[in-house]
């Protein structure tokens, strides 16, 4: 029974067992006669929490099919392509869901990132400008300003931002100077490969480093 499968598959996926959830939700949609928008958004967050873009991709692209004016869809879809690093597809993606009226804290610092990562530097600080503008700055905006002012050779911009992300991550987490220093080299370290692929001279980001920890 198509709706039993359903049902049991929410009650694993709730319970944690994502395979289990998926088994179901498969067999689910091969007994179908028609393709069920429940099923494929689910068998989609399955696969996308076990960190299988592809195939989470896939059940999107099938919901996509039937719902082609769904703004969550749609950001389901850019999330998925940003983790496969296909940014161009991601960016055509989020502009679709942002012109379908998803909501600005949903949709604005994601599409900046993908702008970025595609190399559209000035766009990318646009959009990131906006989400700030509408949401109100969070301390890892102000990190990705400073990867977008160093893709746009400006290295006292860059600072200023990576200074402010230090200073905003000790106050919305109450964390010592120390802990924000770390949390913040963590997160460079983290985006250094894309950031070289955008032309970043990867080996100059610890004299950065230890410039700005110098000045504050």
């Amino acid at each position: 029974d198509v709706q039993l499968l359903q049902k049991t598959g929410y009650c694993l996926q709730q319970l944690g067992d994502l395979r289990g959830a998926l088994e179901l939700y498969s067999k689910a949609d091969m007994m179908s006669a028609e393709p069920s928008q429940w099923t494929l958004r689910r068998i989609g967050r399955c696969h996308q929490m076990l960190g299988e873009f592809e195939q989470a991709l896939d059940a999107y692209r099938k919901l996509e099919a039937l719902l082609p004016m769904n703004a969550s869809v749609a950001l389901s879809i850019g999330h998925c392509l940003v983790e496969l690093k296909r940014y161009e597809e991601a960016v055509q993606a989020y502009f679709k869901a942002e012109y379908l009226g998803a909501k600005p804290k949903k949709v604005l610092r994601q599409l900046s990132w993908a702008l970025l990562m595609n190399g559209d530097a000035d766009q990318s600080r646009r959009y990131l400008e906006r989400a700030m503008s509408a949401t109100g700055p969070v301390p890892n905006d102000y990190l990705n300003l400073g990867h977008i002012a160093l893709v746009r050779g400006d290295f006292k911009e860059a600072l200023d931002s990576y200074r402010r992300n230090i200073a905003t991550r000790r106050e919305a987490g109450a964390l010592t100077e120390d802990a924000a220093r770390e949390a913040f080299i963590a997160d460079v370290a983290e985006d250094t490969a894309e950031l070289g692929r955008l032309g970043i001279n990867t080996e100059l980001l610890p004299l950065l480093v230890d410039s700005l920890f110098y000045t504050l």
